[in-house]
């Protein structure tokens, strides 16, 4: 069950936050230019290096469960510290989730603008004037973008409120899959 809903959580935040902002991309929006992969690399880059992503956190979460179940089982060394380990990995799921699904959420409120005709205008006009940009002084343009990328994204920060809910969640994702019985198995 805690395979099922942790890949369910990883598939609805990649549905959230990246069909949200191919979406945006396909649209003409230049949601991507701030993203350092997509700036250096390109779009096939980015892409693979997503596909990868994903198919390794996917991979890495039903082998660890496997390992995690064959080392209570076994009664391996240190069997009982593979609990903190799944715990961790649930957090992660869960922080990378409720992530990815505010980032989307951001992306689905510029859908709903672009709906609007006088913002879809404005909209337009600002990434023509970023394409000219990026025309004219391509190096200026990649330095702004992650500089803009880094601010935006990685300083950011995370609230003691999404630290805590994010715990906690991660901690029910946890109990849900293993309820009470690795200890009462043993």
């Amino acid at each position: 069950m805690i395979g099922a809903i942790g890949a369910f959580l990883i598939l609805f935040g990649i549905l959230m936050d990246d069909v949200t902002s191919w979406i945006l991309f396909g649209k003409g929006m230049s949601i991507m230019e701030t993203n350092p992969i997509f700036v250096h690399w390109g779009f096939w880059v980015y892409l693979f290096m997503h596909l990868i992503f994903y198919t390794f956190i996917i991979i890495t979460w039903f082998w660890m469960l496997k390992l995690y179940k064959k080392m209570y089982n076994m009664h391996g060394i240190g069997y009982k510290l593979a609990d903190v380990g799944i715990f961790m990995f649930c957090i992660f799921i869960v922080f990378m989730a409720g992530l990815k699904t505010e980032l989307g959420i951001n992306n689905f409120k510029m859908i709903v603008q672009n709906f609007d005709e006088v913002e879809l205008e404005q909209t337009k006009e600002v990434v023509k004037e970023m394409e000219e940009y990026r025309a004219t002084e391509p190096e200026k343009f990649k330095q702004q973008a992650v500089q803009s990328y880094k601010e935006d994204i990685i300083v950011q920060g995370l609230s003691y409120t999404q630290f805590w809910i994010t715990m906690i969640l991660g901690y029910l994702l946890f109990r849900v899959g293993h309820k009470v019985c690795p200890y009462e198995c043993g």
